[in-house]
């Protein structure tokens, strides 16, 4: 098999190094127009970082660094989340168990934990990003914050919705059975999973997935709170979380990074 060799190229005007490879004939039939998940740990000059380039004729975006020999490494990163992507989409769907459910939002559970307990920020972070989850949870609001990866500052956001008590605003607002609010909140952090293990999962698997990640970053709120106050006693619900199964598409194409998923 011939190996297709990609080097980091330079757009115009631009001080980024940009990574651009063809997509497979295959992939495009069936996933054209889809976007991936890839990430870069950070290195000694630029800070993590996570994308969703969309899948066309060919698979282009910026590597977010000038530094040469950081493009590169961040280049073969790139690839080889992508080719385990791939592998995830001929696969195919699959339906996942509830083992299997809990054990992936466990993934979640730890990427908030060990990304802020260091510096937890206060208990009041905490306190308005666990009321924008119940809110996106209990269908109440549509237009919330998508969760990233950075830490949540959304205290302003949460006043101006709720007011000053949070849990009285939050009642205030009708429920509702719409699931709109729970993808844009949760979505981004159940492809960065899904994309992490090579998976494609159908509809109803992420409906179940997206109220599981949902109650594992508000039990991480709920640590980090305490963390926040100075209580950095042992989590019981740290233990929740099953191990992780081998996926069908990491048997078939086993590797270290984060990939892509539909």
């Amino acid at each position: 098999m011939v190996i297709q060799m990609t080097s980091p190229t330079r757009r115009l005007n631009s001080t980024l190094l940009q990574f651009r490879r063809r997509v497979p004939a295959d992939i495009l039939r069936v996933a054209q127009n889809e976007r991936v998940v890839l990430h870069f740990p950070k290195n000694n000059i630029d800070p993590q970082l996570f994308i969703q380039p969309k899948l066309g004729d060919v698979v282009s975006f910026s590597l977010g660094t000038s530094s040469k020999l950081a493009a590169k490494v961040r280049t073969s990163i790139a690839v080889a989340q992508l080719e385990r992507a791939y592998q995830a989409i001929r696969a195919g769907q699959v339906t996942l168990s509830q083992r299997q459910i809990v054990a992936l939002s466990g993934e979640i559970y730890r990427l908030f934990v060990e990304s802020f307990q260091e510096n937890p920020g206060t208990p009041q972070d905490w306190a308005s990003f666990k009321a924008l989850n119940r809110a996106a949870r209990e269908g109440r609001l549509e237009n919330l914050p998508p969760i990233g990866f950075s830490f949540p500052q959304e205290n302003d956001v949460a006043t101006s919705v709720f007011g000053q008590d949070l849990t009285k605003g939050v009642d205030s607002l009708p429920p509702s059975t719409n699931s709109i609010a729970l993808e844009r909140r949760f979505g981004g952090l159940v492809s960065w999973v899904l994309g992490l293990h090579a998976i494609l999962i159908d509809t109803a698997s992420r409906y179940k997935l997206l109220m599981a990640v949902d109650q594992a970053v508000t039990d991480a709120a709920y640590a980090l709170k305490r963390n926040a106050d100075g209580d950095y006693s042992p989590d019981p619900k740290a233990d929740r979380f099953p191990a992780i199964v081998q996926s069908r598409a990491e048997s078939d194409h086993s590797g270290s990074y984060p990939v892509a998923a539909k």
